[in-house]
Order: structure tokens, then sequence, then C-alpha cells
């Protein structure tokens, strides 16, 4: 994942972007920060709001997508907790090297699974029936292996460095 985190979205405005939001408010500390927040039933302006509240000593700016490829594009952290998509919500070239996704729910991005270069996830059990496992299978690590050192996060030249798919508690652990 990149050092110089710019540009965050959220798809997905619930309670869990809210819980994520505040345990990741600590990435904003003497930075500016471009927040890109996907628009769905005006849940975006009290996101704002609510925000504004929690980082208010930081250089915090906000942008509303109209579409899923506008959030997605340019992002250096997707934070997805959207519990259902009907597909994948963005090709392939809307994600930006180096980024770090976030999908909570593993919905709408199962296109990452052919392609990112590191597959994260809870357990290999929660995800072997997954549609693309034996596809990333060989590139996949439980982050309880990060943990105990036995896995890298980060490595040389990985051009889509990672796919999360883990819990919001584990999530924090690694940013």
């Amino acid at each position: 994942m990149q050092k110089n985190i710019q540009v965050i979205s959220f798809i997905g405005l619930g309670n869990i972007a809210y819980t994520v939001l505040k345990m990741i408010k600590h990435t904003f500390i003497n930075k500016d920060v471009h927040i890109l927040i996907y628009k769905n039933k005006n849940q975006h302006n009290d996101f704002i709001t609510f925000c504004k509240k929690i980082v208010e000593s930081h250089i915090v700016t906000f942008q509303i997508c109209e579409t899923y490829f506008d959030c997605i594009l340019n992002s250096d952290i997707i934070i997805s907790s959207v519990t259902f998509f009907d597909g994948n919500i963005a090709p392939d070239n809307a994600f930006k090297e180096g980024c770090l996704l976030v999908p909570i729910h593993t919905r709408g991005f199962m296109n990452c699974d052919l392609f990112f270069n590191k597959v994260f996830f809870d357990n290999f059990s929660h995800v072997s029936g997954f549609k693309y496992y034996y596809n990333f299978k060989n590139k996949a690590h439980e982050v309880s292996d990060v943990v105990n050192g036995i896995s890298f996060w980060k490595e040389k030249n990985i051009m889509k460095e990672l796919y999360v798919k883990t819990s919001v508690l584990q999530f924090t652990i690694y940013i």
C-alpha cells in the first residue's frame, strides 16, 4: 500500500462505514486527504457532517461520486461496506496501481481476484468456495500469517498490491 495516502473512497455509508472512519482517522493526521463518497439516498450529507466532526483538526475535502467507477478511480484506499451487488462494480482499469481494496462484505469485486497480486482474508475456509479461489490461491494469505511474520504485507514491484477480504478489526491493524 502507498505510504502517501491522499484519496480514500467509501462505498456504502451504513454503520460499518462510520466505524471504519473512526478507526482510520489517524491516517489523516498532518495530511491533506480527499474523501470520495458514493452518493446513495442522500446518506452522503450525514456522512460528511460526521466526518467533519471527528477529523476537525485535519485538512479533509470531499467529493460526491455518482458512479462506482468515479469513486474507485485514483483512490489509494477503497472501502466498500455494501452488503450486495449484482456483479462487479468496476472494470479492472479503474483500480489505481498500489491501491488497497477493503470489500468488507466481499461483494462486487470478484474481478479483482484475477489481477490483484496479493489477497488477504480471515481464513482459507472463508474463501475456498469463491468462484476464482483456485486462481488466487497461490497468492493468498491469511491475515494471521502476516501478524505472525509468515507472510509479508509489502514486497517490491507489486502492481496491484492487495485485496483484503477481512474483518474491520483486522483491517485496522494494518493501515
